[in-house]
């Protein structure tokens, strides 16, 4: 199990920080990273258990590929607003991609889309074993 926390980890922080260096002043990003730092430090489980569960909302997207539809969806509320990292981490990562999405060639949106996927898969074997 502790793998799978590792593997967790290890992605969401490579793609936070793939969002927070395109948008360096960003302050959604920026607080995303240190919100990664200070929970990766009190407590690694937490970020597969309760993003995992959030971004498993979204497993149709990705794995049917519709990425433009997930990137560009219109959320019921407005998360550039929200002061809830934790609840809402996903979707506030979601937002900033949708900045800079356009901005990406080919083999960095496969990038991104790979990552996302590991995630998945990973919160996936998490609820396996659970």
């Amino acid at each position: 199990m502790s793998d799978l926390y590792k593997t967790y980890n290890k992605t969401l922080k490579e793609l936070i920080d793939i969002v927070s260096n395109d948008l360096p002043e960003d302050t959604i990003a920026g607080s995303l990273k240190r919100k990664y730092t200070a929970i990766v430090t009190t407590d690694r489980t937490i970020l597969l258990t309760e993003s995992g569960k959030e971004l498993f909302e979204y497993r149709d997207y990705i794995a049917g590929d519709k990425w433009d539809e997930l990137i560009n969806k219109e959320w019921n509320e407005s998360i550039t607003d929200s002061k809830d990292f934790d609840k809402k981490s996903i979707q506030n990562l979601i937002g900033l991609l949708k900045q800079i999405w356009n901005n990406y060639d080919e083999d960095e949106k496969n990038h991104i889309k790979k990552l996302v996927k590991i995630l998945l898969t990973t919160y996936v074997k998490y609820r396996m074993n659970m």
